[in-house]
């Protein structure tokens, strides 16, 4: 459910068709995509109509689930999108030592859009001072101004970079950005580099607002999270120097990572659950 000429195309080839028609909402239906004023009110009543003649009406996250149920009074349910096949945690005692002596190295793993970058300029700049720091993984190169105080390790495939994230980081880094345009998003979506950041069996650390999904899930595992959620980050260099003088709870965090992942993201048995679903009539 993404660009309302595709999604409505899908739901008129089932109908014709007979066929039953399974929705999948990663982000808003009508995030991306704006109409003039006067036809807003016609396209969200054709997305009602989608979501309520649909077989199954799949979304990313709890927040999804209720929002869709709410605005267009039509049957979800909830399903995470796991990670892929192949991930290999790190060994919990690896957790322990820290990649370089006295702070820690904060690898994040993604795009720089949606408010990201400017998240992780805030963090960087709180960091200043500290011997804690942060690498970026993305294809997106950072401003001039973040690339003066983080490490930019470049682009990689997925069978690379996760061995690299493992060998080169102490923690990874979910973050937001307080007071965003974005804000709405962060609200609804689910950000499936979390799923695969618990699969590396490493603490992780997220910094944002307490309404993002991400944040949420962290405030739900605290056992394998260090959380800020206030936007001036006062605390935050404080935390992370505690953290990275605590071997025996950074190990602990990443026990408690790959726990959650296990239960929660296992892609096996995510998939299998997908085909039931597709396979299956209500």
């Amino acid at each position: 459910m993404d660009n309302f000429s595709w999604y409505s195309t899908a739901r008129d080839f089932a109908s014709k068709r007979a066929l039953p028609l399974i929705t999948i909402t990663m982000d808003a239906p009508d995030r991306f995509e704006k109409n003039l004023g006067f036809l807003e009110a016609s396209k969200q009543r054709q997305i009602g109509k989608i979501y309520q003649g649909a077989e199954r009406n799949l979304c990313v996250s709890r927040q999804m689930t209720d929002f869709i149920a709410k605005k267009y009074h039509a049957p979800t349910e909830t399903f995470y999108f796991g990670p892929p096949d192949g991930l290999a945690p790190r060994l919990p005692d690896e957790s322990s030592k820290l990649r370089k002596g006295g702070g820690l190295t904060l690898g994040f793993a993604g795009g720089l859009a949606y408010g990201y970058g400017e998240a992780l300029l805030s963090i960087a700049k709180k960091l200043v001072g500290t011997k804690s720091r942060i690498r970026i993984y993305s294809r997106d190169r950072p401003s001039a101004e973040l690339a003066k105080m983080v490490d930019y390790a470049g682009s990689f495939s997925h069978e690379v970079l996760w061995k690299k994230f493992q060998e080169e980081c102490d923690a990874s880094l979910l973050v937001y950005a307080f007071d965003h345009a974005d804000d709405d998003l962060y609200r609804t979506h689910f950000p499936t580099k979390l799923s695969e950041y618990a699969w590396q069996g490493m603490p992780m650390v997220m910094v944002g607002p307490a309404h993002a999904t991400g944040i949420t899930w962290g405030m739900e595992h605290p056992e394998a999270c260090l959380l800020e959620t206030d936007k001036k980050l006062d605390g935050l260099r404080e935390k992370l120097g505690l953290l990275a003088g605590d071997p025996l709870k950074r190990k602990n965090m990443a026990e408690a990572a790959l726990r959650f992942a296990q239960q929660e993201f296992d892609p096996v048995k995510i998939r299998s659950r997908f085909h039931q679903i597709l396979a299956s009539r209500n």
